[in-house]
């Protein structure tokens, strides 16, 4: 006696294969979220040692292209284009190996970057924008934004930890949902031999 399965949607098929790898994604970022929360200062280390890792990989990638498709360049450029892949490699090396210091620093130029920019454009509409001097509230938001700018500028590490645990809430959340999905997905039941006739 043959029995036919019944037909199942292909994106059912789908969805109850990619539960797993939807889980596994929902705990690293969930971990990785914690991680933010708990110690900042690590999600600085692991933002520089990704961009190392990026110079050294883009490095490479330039050399192997550079030896083996280069023959028809003027050794002038060859020179030139392997000498800065080598210096992408060495660089991305350095960053890796000194992710945590060159993490701190580089957040800490990006806070007070932006900071600058917001207390210098604020300050300038303030001054020049006829307009705001005759609304209060245009004129405080410029205020504040000043001062929010300077603060940044006087303290960027405070405030990139703050950023990085606000990542941190984030990551956790998304992570969490998910897991909340994989677990929602892995109850779309597919069975064994969808496409073909079982036999009793």
């Amino acid at each position: 006696m043959t029995a036919k399965i019944e037909d199942v949607k292909p994106e059912e098929i789908w969805l109850n294969r990619s539960w797993l790898a939807l889980l596994v994604r929902g705990i690293i970022l969930a971990a990785a979220g914690v991680v933010l929360l708990i110690s900042p200062g690590a999600g600085m280390a692991f933002v520089a040692f990704i961009g190392g890792l990026f110079l050294l990989v883009d490095g490479a990638e330039k050399i192997y292209a550079t030896l083996k498709f280069g023959e028809g360049l003027d050794r002038r450029v060859w020179i030139i284009s392997l000498g800065k892949a080598l210096l992408e490699i060495l660089l991305g090396l350095i960053i890796m190996a000194n992710a945590q210091a060159v993490g701190t620093f580089w957040v800490r130029f990006m806070v007070f970057l932006v900071g600058f920019i917001l207390a210098a454009f604020s300050l300038w509409e303030l001054i020049k924008d006829p307009a705001i001097k005759g609304d209060f509230y245009a004129a405080s938001s410029s205020v504040l934004m000043v001062i929010l700018g300077v603060l940044l500028m006087v303290v960027p590490f405070a405030f990139a930890t703050l950023f990085m645990r606000i990542l941190g809430v984030l990551a956790i959340a998304g992570g969490g949902m998910n897991v909340y999905w994989a677990f929602r997905l892995r109850r779309v039941v597919i069975p064994s031999g969808t496409d073909e006739e079982e036999e009793e």
